[in-house]
């Protein structure tokens, strides 16, 4: 049958798209994301073919299925030819203009635009072959020897990402995967289509990671399961874990990771224990809408540094999270340098940071940024989307003397700012934008000598600016923003130079396409 063919196909395809040759490429017309996507699926597909010439005599589905794959894969390699020949023509045109003979270094050339066209087609191409591989999964497919996945194939570079997890019957099947025998650096685990937020809620629905028919908590309780006999042998670096739809993180030995990143597991209860791990610097949670608190679990062991080697730290999507706790007479986050906080708006306070340097507010409960007066070591602070916030602490600005940069933005009922922005000597980028009730800016902004950039919009409450030299410190301004779309702005738009010129980047309140018809 011509359908046969197809794995030494796809194969072919395959490493055409990891030669060098392409290398040049992938990068340029972005089709490495669609690479890798494709460098984890092959394999997938390639399980599948044996049940699937067997069925499709018999299933009409499938039969039209592997004559979809055959297609694009022909396609595929018809446009690899292609894009292989004008690659070749446009460096020995390269090459003969720069007067170089032609030799097994060729020098960088201009890619010509067939070679645009024949990479974007291309690359519709290999995202019609992933979804192709998401419909393979759908028809239930039988692997080699029916387990989930061997995962005998080479495994580049040590990283695997394994998606379509809700297709894993039970604890057993996932086990045989024997990812703890497995020596990877980054590890992906998936559940449900990544392009639509899960729903975990509607009863009588399959249930991620379960036969059709489960639900409830009996349901959640053996997709833990599932989730514990994935276990990574413990060198692991990375892992990311994204839909997890069962109650409770595993308990796993990973004493070498630095990054970790747990999104939309809706239904976890709790955090896992993390603080103990000696090498982690990047922590990502997103989407954890169960979580009501951050207890002591979170922070492990004890031990006399929690989180020791913390870099990043960040939380977005926690609704209904209420309270964080600290650690009393623990060293915690020492080394934690950006925090990031979106979109918990019943969160009112947040443990001390010690060393924070960046940080990032975002659609958060106001009581938030008093929270964060205590720190003493901020260069960056960003707030963003505040409705409710109407008065800037402080002592915020009090204990930061040392800030360089900040940006307040969305905060539409925000009155006025503390006169503390006068002291912040070492500020070199201020920008204010969509906080419409702001009135006035504070006195004293004249003593802002290290100001570099300023950035006023969408300000409409603003009238004026203060009358003690505020112009003059926009003189040491390189790039100066002011006072754009400000629609009730009556005062003096042009700063008063203290030294040689500097660079003026006024925008004009016009239209778009006169803005961009005057270029």
């Amino acid at each position: 049958m011509a359908e046969l063919a197809l794995s030494p196909l796809l194969q072919v395809v395959f490493d055409r798209l990891a030669s060098p040759l392409l290398g040049k490429l992938r990068d340029l017309y972005d089709l490495k994301k669609n690479f890798e996507k494709l460098q984890y699926s092959l394999p997938m597909i390639l399980a599948f073919l044996e049940d699937a010439e067997e069925r499709q005599v018999a299933d009409k589905a499938v039969k039209i299925w592997l004559n979809k794959l055959k297609n694009v894969a022909y396609d595929s390699d018809d446009l690899l030819d292609e894009l292989a020949a004008e690659i070749t023509l446009c460096e020995i045109r390269s090459n003969i203009t720069r007067g170089n003979k032609v030799s097994g270094l060729l020098l960088p050339f201009k890619p010509s635009r067939r070679i645009f066209d024949v990479a974007c087609e291309l690359q519709e191409k290999l995202m019609v072959l992933d979804k192709i591989t998401g419909e393979g999964l759908n028809l239930n497919f039988k692997k080699k020897g029916d387990e989930f996945l061997k995962l005998e194939f080479a495994l580049p570079k040590g990283e695997l990402t394994i998606s379509s997890l809700e297709n894993v019957r039970n604890a057993k099947e996932a086990k045989n995967a024997n990812l703890k025998e497995k020596h990877l650096h980054v590890l992906g685990l998936s559940w449900g289509n990544n392009e639509v937020a899960l729903n975990t809620k509607s009863a009588g629905k399959k249930v991620p990671g379960l036969p059709c028919g489960s639900g409830g908590s009996d349901a959640g309780l053996e997709v833990d399961d599932i989730l514990a006999c994935l276990e990574p042998h413990p060198n692991l670096r990375k892992l990311f874990i994204k839909g997890f739809p069962g109650f409770k993180f595993p308990f796993w030995v990973l004493p070498n990771l630095v990054a970790l990143a747990l999104i939309n597991c809706k239904r976890c209860e709790s955090l896992p224990a993390l603080g103990h791990l000696p090498f982690l610097e990047t922590l990502y949670l997103q989407g954890m809408d169960n979580i009501k608190h951050i207890s002591r679990e979170f922070y492990g062991q004890d031990s006399q540094k929690l989180f020791p080697s913390l870099k990043e730290l960040t939380l977005r999507e926690f609704p209904n999270l209420e309270d964080w706790c600290g650690m009393d007479n623990t060293e915690v986050f020492p080394q934690l340098r950006k925090l990031i906080l979106e979109k918990c708006p019943n969160l009112m306070a947040v443990p001390l940071f010690p060393s924070v340097q960046h940080v990032e507010l975002q659609d958060c409960h106001p009581s938030i940024i008093n929270s964060m007066e205590n720190s003493t070591s901020l260069s960056n602070l960003v707030i963003h989307t505040f409705p409710g916030l109407l008065l800037l602490s402080e002592e915020l600005l009090k204990n930061n003397g040392s800030l360089t940069s900040l940006k307040i933005s969305s905060c539409q009922n925000l009155h006025s700012l503390p006169s503390e922005l006068e002291k912040l000597t070492a500020l070199k980028s201020l920008s204010i934008s969509w906080c419409e009730e702001l009135s006035c800016l504070p006195q004293g902004l004249q003593y802002l000598k290290s100001l570099e950039s300023l950035e006023i919009s969408e300000c409409h409450g603003l009238f004026s600016l203060p009358d003690d030299g505020v112009m003059t410190c926009l003189g040491y301004c390189c790039c100066y923003k002011a006072l754009v779309f400000c629609n009730n702005f009556t005062g003096e738009e042009k700063p008063i130079c203290q030294r040689p010129p500097v660079k003026l980047g006024i925008q004009l309140d016009l239209p778009f396409d006169a803005a961009i018809g005057t270029q």
